[in-house]
């Protein structure tokens, strides 16, 4: 499958590691977790960019990288958001939220809908709305060759998005707009994401002497 992921960066991964030495001292994970080579760039798109049928590549905003930790068994999986600047983790999530994460991973490397010789290389990123019971994958070609970006949806409450078949951007946006329009009518809501395991947060002093969304 033509999927070419984003190599982690030494100051995000030490920034990282900070925030696991603090789910360690706290007893919530095990040590000796081992830190995925890759990482996934995260992106932010607003309900109004959904229901004016926004271009993604230029409505959405880079908010951070999300960086994965796993041990021996499934369980002992940790995820971390570092923000842009690479100076403070803005989550930690640990336990089966992660693990789903993984798992939707995985079934990204086996799409048959993506074994195409002649296709582009595609970039994971992370697709998050505020506001909206949803996260996805959105899987952004890299090269010029015409073809369309592509959305995979994993976290949502959305019966008709299926996280095993990738769909157009277009799609994704008809699918969502129900949601999309009712969180305007509520106002600027709280961001309502699926629930997640938090810890507390390393800054980037912390990170620095300790030595790790």
């Amino acid at each position: 499958m033509p999927i070419i992921y984003t190599p982690t960066l030494r100051r995000q991964k030490q920034v990282f590691e900070a925030g696991l030495l603090q789910l360690m001292q706290l007893r919530r994970i095990p040590a000796n977790l081992t830190i995925d080579q890759y990482t996934f760039p995260i992106y932010n798109l607003t309900a109004r960019d959904v229901l004016s049928n926004a271009n993604l590549s230029t409505a959405a905003r880079l908010l951070g990288y999300r960086y994965f930790a796993h041990g021996d068994s499934p369980e002992a999986v940790v995820a971390g958001d570092v923000d842009a600047s690479s100076t403070r983790v803005t989550a930690l999530s640990y336990g089966s939220s992660v693990q789903k994460t993984l798992v939707a991973k995985k079934g990204l490397d086996e799409q048959p809908d993506l074994e195409d010789p002649v296709a582009s290389n595609y970039e994971p990123r992370l697709l998050r709305i505020p506001g909206l019971y949803v996260e996805a994958f959105w899987l952004k070609p890299l090269s010029a060759g015409g073809q369309a970006d592509l959305i995979v949806p994993y976290h949502t409450l959305i019966e008709d998005l299926d996280p095993a078949k990738p769909i157009s951007v277009q799609d994704f946006f008809d699918k969502v707009s129900p949601l999309a329009e009712q969180a305007l009518k509520e106002g600027d809501a709280p961001r309502t994401e699926p629930k997640q395991v938090t810890a507390p947060l390393p800054s980037a002093k912390k990170a620095r002497t300790s030595s790790l969304h």
